[in-house]
Parts: structure tokens; C-alpha cells; sequence
């Protein structure tokens, strides 16, 4: 697979796919290790937009893990290629990348057997010989599915809240917001017209900050749920994981 992304300069990439009766996944390696498909069979609704029949030129909405300067540096992802550890056809996949700062990133993903899920653990190890900050996030950009903005649900107290009270239809928009991880392991956004919602259930030991952000561009409507990895420093040595794992519901009841 290829896409080209600053003329003349072109990208290229193997597929990997993981499949079973519920879910679709293409992962391309050497593209970042991005998800670049996500395909629910139950509803037919492609979680990354259709990057089989969408019109070129085209810019993937994706799963990547992003490094996160603060005011040093941009959001990137932490690497633009990955190694592929292990893959169990059809079921899983295991990669590994070297972030800038030395670190090791290893992201296992697994199709849930049952309802259509992705599970996602990222695990950073610093291999070096000082202590050094994760500076990483999970980053994926979901489309919306819909032309109306989503709600961004979230758990807290055993209680659903709503923290995007935009209920228009998209014109050059975005919006994103920090939002309080304490007491929650639970969120989602929401597309009302189609009584659907992409739920993430988050070990939370580890993550630090949620922050959601809804991107409308002339070429791609997009919504991420981004978990941020506790910054604390790792010694040599050290490991620190997030465990994650997103599912479609429908008729869910906020």
C-alpha cells in the first residue's frame, strides 16, 4: 500500500490485516504503524473513514502512538516505521518502535473474539542509561460517521456526562478539551444519528490526561480520544504500560 503525501514523495507500506467474523483491521507497519482500517461488520461503518473507495488525493485518519513534546516540540508519532514482533493470523499483532528520546514502544493489538473490539496495550521501556520522561500518547482519530458533531461521553461516578454541547453540523470547526480522569476508566463518542458509540474502557493507573479533539477539514472529518501516558520519569530499566481497548455498541443508554 502507498499513498503519497508531499509531492513527488510516496509512502509504501505492507498490510497486515487482522479479521474474524465481527472486525476488519489493516495495519501498515512502515507507515508509522498506523491503523489505517477498521471495518465493523455488523453496521458496515468504517471507524477510519473508507480508505478503500475514498477519492485520492487522500489523508489517512488513523490509530498511531504520538510523542508529546509540551513546548519543546510538535505532537508527532513517535516513529515512522515500526518492526513487526509477532502476528497470530487473524487475531493479533505485536510491534515495536524507538521513540526519539531511546525508549522502546511496544503496542500488542487483539481482535476481542466477541462484539466488534479492538484491544491495545502500549508498553514503554527505557533502554537507556538515564532516566527519561515517556512523552507518548495513544492517538487515534476516529471518523465521526455522521455530519453532526458527536457527543463525548464519559463515565465518572457511575454516571454518564456529556462534555460537547455542539449539536451543529460541521463548518471548519474544531474543537478539543482536557477532561478529568479521576474516577473514570470509561468513555465514548456518541453519533446520535446513528445510535451508535465507539466505547474505550482504560486501565487508569497510568494515564495521566484525556483529551478529546473533533477536527472538521475540508477532507476529513475526524474525533480522537487520546490517553496520555503518565510522564513521570522511567529509571533504566523501567517499564510503563497503558491498557485499552475500544468497542462499537449500539442502543447504549447515556
Amino acid at each position: 500500500w502507498a499513498f503519497r503525501t508531499n509531492l513527488p514523495r510516496y509512502d509504501s507500506s505492507e498490510i497486515i490485516v487482522l479479521e474474524n467474523r465481527h472486525t476488519e483491521v489493516w495495519v501498515a507497519p512502515a507507515l508509522s504503524g498506523s491503523v489505517i482500517r477498521w471495518r465493523d461488520k455488523a453496521t458496515g461503518e468504517e471507524l477510519f473513514g473508507d480508505v478503500v473507495n475514498q477519492p485520492k488525493p487522500y489523508r489517512f485518519i488513523t490509530y498511531q502512538e504520538w510523542a508529546t513534546g509540551g513546548s519543546e516540540a510538535p505532537e508527532t508519532p513517535v516513529s515512522s516505521t515500526y518492526e513487526v514482533v509477532e502476528h497470530v493470523e487473524g487475531r493479533s499483532l505485536t510491534l515495536r518502535a524507538t521513540t526519539d528520546n531511546g525508549l522502546t514502544l511496544e503496542r500488542v493489538m487483539r481482535l476481542r473474539p466477541r462484539g466488534s473490539g479492538l484491544d491495545i496495550t502500549v508498553t514503554v521501556t527505557n533502554e537507556t542509561d538515564e532516566a527519561q520522561q515517556p512523552r507518548v500518547k495513544l492517538h487515534p482519530e476516529f471518523h465521526t460517521l455522521d455530519d453532526v458533531h458527536p457527543r463525548i461521553m464519559i463515565e465518572q461516578g457511575g454516571e454518564w456526562v456529556d462534555h460537547n454541547q455542539l449539536r451543529r453540523k460541521y463548518y471548519q470547526l474544531t474543537d478539543g478539551r482536557i477532561l478529568p480522569r479521576e474516577d473514570t476508566s470509561r468513555w465514548a463518542y456518541h453519533v446520535p444519528g446513528k445510535d451508535l458509540a465507539v466505547l474505550n474502557r482504560f486501565e487508569p493507573d497510568n494515564v495521566s490526561m484525556l483529551f478529546y479533539f473533533v477536527g472538521v477539514f475540508p477532507y476529513r472529518y475526524h474525533v480522537n480520544l487520546e490517553l496520555f501516558m503518565d510522564d513521570a520519569e522511567l529509571a533504566p530499566g523501567e517499564s510503563r504500560s497503558i491498557q485499552s481497548g475500544y468497542e462499537v455498541v449500539r442502543g447504549m443508554t447515556f
